[in-house]
């Protein structure tokens, strides 16, 4: 009698890429991927699944780690390599937010925002580095810094960094310029460094390489099955932006950050930008600060503990050439200690004499704040004016960005946060307050004594001054300005505030 023995079961797959774009980025050969650019496209599932790819093609010395810049936004990456990673053996460690597979690969979850917590992970070594969201960054030196972590001991031939995001984020055009203006989706850049021979030593060719993998919403059917009204609702979201619709739901990088009657539009940011400024002969300081709840009962301890959200820092220079230029935004979160030094540090490192400070929220708080620091850091020469607000946002920044636009006042540089809001700040619509902009306009009513026409008459200049057929493009951006400043709150034209002080 013959005996027939039943065939083994399969092992269940726990996690497959799906087709297209996933199943590119898994089986991708590059050193520096960006992966994304459309919301919905999974890029969570990629991050893991490239993860998953590495470590079993090294699974005793891989080494990975996926940063984000807080770690509450790593929670939901954290809960889906649960669902994949447990299944697979893997035991996590919550205390080190660690995965150790059986093999002996890890993977940690870490935040960073800076360039300076980006040099403390130098002394690490890792095989796989993954930043999800990276167009949270503003500055590139964070990812720059980070490839020299990626280095190992052992026998791993791979060196991979991943980066996913959308675009019109913190860092879209250092991403664009690195990615998407070097070459076409998924056709690779390389940099390529030869080390010459020395003693037994041949040449040696290095070669690193980088890649754009494009994800949409189409390529993730398992969202589209579970949630088939994601799209609308994203349409939804994106209603009278239709720049951003474009940029969310097709990965569109190309697009501007623009609201009809904002203060600039993109296009004259970079007609003003230069690469670097002449010696200034002065330089001020602006702080817009962010005093929440202050109350003059209020105890040392009850300030330090329950003030202190994101406090506007711009510096703006007058060159020798009597003209103006966006020097350096030192934003940041803190509390009154935190951004009292931040501002201080700022000044001294640009040579502004004079830090000028918005009293409306804290009034003498604020100065005090700021002497107290200079003080303890036995700095002289500074002085600290304080300024009322006596007019919105809008109207405030409206004679800076007439500046701007009349070639007085340039962009040393590029500024993601200022420049955003700048191009898209509508009274009454937008809700996050302008910190930024409202600090860059108290350092130019330093620099200038708040002398300037506005936006609304410079381009009823511009307009009388043009050919009939350049007025159309003109009279619809006065129109779109005239409605912004209809919803404004103003009393009579531009604000009214404290005289200069000194000479220029």
């Amino acid at each position: 009698m013959m005996t027939v023995e039943a065939p083994a079961k399969a092992a269940p797959t726990i996690w497959r890429p799906h087709a297209g774009a996933q199943t590119r980025l898994v089986t991708c050969p590059y050193n520096e991927i960006l992966y994304g650019g459309a919301k919905g496209g999974g890029k969570s599932d990629g991050i893991l699944g490239n993860w998953l790819a590495h470590q079993a093609r090294n699974p005793r010395w891989a080494r990975g780690i996926i940063f984000r810049k807080t770690y509450p936004e790593l929670e939901q990456l954290i809960a889906r390599s649960h669902e994949i990673f447990a299944a697979l053996g893997a035991s996590w460690k919550e205390q080190k937010k660690t995965w150790y597979f059986p093999g002996g690969a890890t993977l940690k979850f870490r935040f960073l925002e800076t360039e300076r917590e980006a040099q403390s992970y130098q002394g690490h070594e890792y095989t796989w580095i993954s930043f999800d969201e990276v167009g949270d960054l503003e500055d590139e030196a964070v990812v720059n810094t980070l490839r020299g972590a990626l280095r190992s001991s052992k026998d791993v031939k791979e060196r991979i960094l991943l980066l996913c995001g959308n675009p019109l984020g913190a860092g879209h055009k250092w991403i664009k310029r690195r990615f998407i203006d070097a070459s076409p989706p998924e056709v690779p850049t390389f940099e390529r460094l030869t080390l010459p021979a020395t003693g037994a030593s041949p040449e040696v060719t290095l070669t690193w390489s980088r890649v754009f993998i494009p994800a949409l919403l189409e390529d993730n059917p398992t969202l589209q099955a579970n949630d088939p009204g994601y799209a609308l609702r994203l349409q939804q979201m994106c209603v009278g932006r239709p720049w951003l619709y474009r940029a969310l739901r097709f990965g569109d990088w190309t697009v501007r950050r623009e609201v009809p009657g904002a203060l600039l539009t993109e296009e004259q940011i970079e007609q003003h930008r230069v690469s670097k400024a002449p010696t200034m002969a002065q330089v001020a300081l602006g702080v817009d600060p962010t005093v929440k709840g202050y109350d003059p009962e209020m105890t040392q301890d009850q300030i330090d503990f329950e003030l202190g959200d994101e406090c506007g820092i711009f510096g703006i220079g007058q060159g020798v050439d009597e003209k103006r230029y966006f020097l350096v935004d030192a934003t940041l979160k803190g509390d009154p200690t935190v951004w009292s030094r931040r501002a201080v540090e700022t000044a001294v490192s640009i040579g502004a004499s004079v830090i000028w400070a918005e009293a409306n929220n804290g009034g003498a708080l604020v100065k005090n704040e700021i002497t107290r620091r200079m003080e303890e850091m036995e700095i002289k020469g500074i002085r600290v004016v304080l300024v009322t607000a006596r007019e919105g946002k809008y109207i405030r920044a409206s004679g800076m960005a007439a500046d701007v636009l009349n070639g007085s006042l340039f962009f040393v540089g590029e500024f993601p946060k200022f420049e955003e809001q700048m191009t898209t700040f509508i009274p009454k619509v937008n809700k996050p307050s302008p910190n930024n902009m409202d600090a860059a306009v108290w350092a130019w009513v330093g620099l200038t004594g708040n002398n300037s026409e506005g936006i609304l008459n410079f381009y009823k200049k511009q307009v009388r001054g043009l050919d009939k057929d350049q007025q159309e493009a003109v009279e619809k951006r006065l129109a779109q300005v005239r409605e912004v400043l209809k919803n404004a709150p103003t009393v009579g034209g531009m604000p009214q505030l404290p005289p200069r002080r000194g000479g220029r």
